[in-house]
């Protein structure tokens, strides 16, 4: 990306630079500060970051493009670990490896309860040397949209208060290691904001 201040220009030289400048490949950008006139040119491979950038992918069930946010909680919707992977990567394919981060940290897991997108015997084999039982929760109507369901209500609460935040509403980071750390944070933030603040109390 290149900052060029084109000052005393005129309108027609102004506009032939911002002309030129699309067609050659680059993203061409006019702004305006303090008397003078700047012109931002960038490629479009100077916005993606290059190529360490961690992977995204399609989701063809939901139509979307992004990451998605596999996470572990407690009873009480406490995070205690996360994985972020691409979108078109199935659920199960990364829940082994990260029940077992998981338990490294909480070895007292002794059961865990999933969604049917967590259901398959591949999970079930990658997860045979585990002492930990996993309890797939289905719903048990045929309906759409959402509905409260027993234990899985806990942790779509849980992503809700994540999604509170601003930097996590969508996925900015170029390295899911990053978004994995922010939504750790947000979590931290949720747990210093109940022990800092007073309980209420009936008054009698």
């Amino acid at each position: 990306m290149t900052l060029q201040p084109l000052a005393a220009t005129s309108a027609d030289d102004l506009a032939q630079r911002f002309v030129d400048a699309s067609a050659g490949g680059c993203d061409a950008i006019i702004t305006f500060a303090h008397g003078f006139v700047f012109l931002h040119t960038g490629c479009e491979s100077d916005r993606k970051r290059g190529p360490q950038r961690d992977p995204v992918g399609y989701d063809a069930a939901k139509k979307t493009k992004g990451i998605k946010r596999n996470v572990i909680v407690d009873t009480i919707g406490l995070l205690l670990g996360i994985a972020v992977i691409p979108a078109n990567i199935q659920d199960r394919d990364c829940a082994a490896n990260l029940i077992r981060k998981t338990r490294h940290l909480f070895p007292w897991i002794a059961k865990i309860f999933a969604d049917g997108g967590y259901a398959g015997a591949k999970l079930k084999a990658a997860l045979a040397g585990q002492p930990v039982e996993l309890e797939i929760v289905k719903r048990t109507d045929n309906e759409g949209g959402f509905k409260v369901v027993r234990r899985r209500w806990v942790i779509e609460r849980t992503l809700s208060w994540l999604r509170r935040n601003r930097r996590l509403m969508a996925h900015y980071e170029a390295f899911a290691l990053i978004a994995e750390g922010f939504a750790k944070l947000a979590m931290i933030c949720v747990m210093l904001k109940r022990l800092t603040e007073p309980k209420l109390t009936c008054a009698m």
